[in-house]
């Protein structure tokens, strides 16, 4: 169940930097939760040729029996290197990112800048109003 959550969870991700080509860390966010997505998929369909081996298996079998526990090492690596990539994929992803606005002005359509060099200035109106 662990696994749909995780896969669930950099498809949403994904989306996210899709969605925002303007992040600092676009590129390399692309690169890890893609090879995240894809080696969680592989490691998947090798349990589960994994475990036709096991149905397989006899008690003098043992050349299926190699081929079990190479399939499942390569696996558990699988695992290990996904569990690498999501802890980098959390150290630079971010799902309050703001890009930094170059000219001054919202970087987008309804984006306010974070910081801004102007002073902001309550009018008489807008000091009314609150």
């Amino acid at each position: 169940m662990m696994d749909v959550s995780l896969l669930t969870s950099n498809a949403t991700q994904l989306r996210s930097v899709l969605s925002n080509p303007h992040h600092d860390f676009y590129t390399l966010l692309l690169v890890l939760i893609s090879l995240s997505i894809i080696f969680q998929v592989t490691s998947g369909v090798l349990m589960i040729v994994s475990d036709f081996y096991k149905t397989q298996v006899k008690v003098t079998d043992q050349q299926n029996q190699r081929k079990r526990k190479v399939l499942n090492f390569i696996s558990l690596v699988l695992v290990m290197i996904v569990t690498a990539l999501n802890i980098m994929i959390s150290a630079f992803y971010s799902t309050d990112y703001h890009p930094r606005a170059t000219s001054g002005g919202p970087s987008y359509p309804g984006q306010e800048p974070a910081f801004s060099s102007q002073p902001y200035h309550h009018t008489h109106s807008q000091h009314a109003e609150l």
